[in-house]
């Protein structure tokens, strides 16, 4: 695993321009952007930007799975928005990571919510940075005033399906900034209302085990070394 920067990206997910019969044939037969010179890429701004009809979503972390290469060929399974299509759309969120020294190391907050242990996180609002974000959401899902934001700890994409408000099915692209964050708050009062039924404190390797996303258990331990 590569060292980490501070403005690094985790990301799961890889992009391939296509059209109406592209899109067809892959979810049938999968998808060889290297072979039929498909422009891919690995940033959705990239990818939204160059790809005039439809975009292909790629979960890399299938691929990998299965023992291939994204660029060389992409199974059906691996096709998060082609069966039917769906016009994938970017989110911008951000969240933190709490952190406080313990006994035996770095400790962090996590959140459980809905059935799985998780890293405070929300969407951004129109007009708001993703340092105002942060900052916002852990005190709202921890239930916290005092937070200190502290270094920016890169980014993960990840992607999933959604309805937006006019009913329509999208692929929605989540790409998350993440920042170190400390408190002196001893009591939390979860935000029971976005279903957040608890906050506990968590060694740092067994927060990563715990965490629900693989995305996230990957680019924990990759800033690892940064908020030790």
């Amino acid at each position: 695993m590569k060292e980490f920067a501070q403005g690094d990206v985790t990301s799961r997910l890889a992009f391939c321009c296509a059209d109406a019969l592209t899109v067809a044939k892959a979810a049938r037969e999968g998808l060889r952007p290297r072979e039929h010179t498909l422009p891919a890429f690995e940033r959705f701004e990239e990818a939204e930007a160059a790809c005039p009809d439809r975009l292909i979503v790629i979960d890399t972390y299938v691929n990998e799975a299965a023992g291939y290469d994204w660029r060389e060929y992409a199974p059906p399974a691996s096709l998060c928005n082609v069966a039917p299509y769906r016009p994938p759309v970017l989110m911008v969120a951000a969240g933190g990571f709490v952190t406080r020294r313990g006994g035996a190391g770095t400790e962090v907050l996590l959140i459980f919510r809905r059935g799985m242990w998780d890293v405070p996180k929300g969407k951004a609002k129109k007009k708001e940075s993703v340092r105002q974000c942060a900052l916002r959401e852990v005190q709202e899902e921890l239930g916290i005033d005092a937070i200190h934001l502290g270094q920016p700890l890169g980014a993960t994409v990840y992607s999933y399906d959604l309805y937006n408000r006019r009913g329509q099915l999208t692929h929605v692209i989540k790409t998350t900034h993440w920042f170190q964050m400390t408190t002196s708050e001893e009591e939390f009062r979860p935000q029971l209302e976005e279903g957040i039924t608890d906050v506990a404190w968590f060694a740092w390797e067994k927060a990563l085990r715990l965490t629900g996303f693989e995305v996230f258990r990957r680019h924990m331990a990759r800033i690892r070394h940064l908020v030790a």
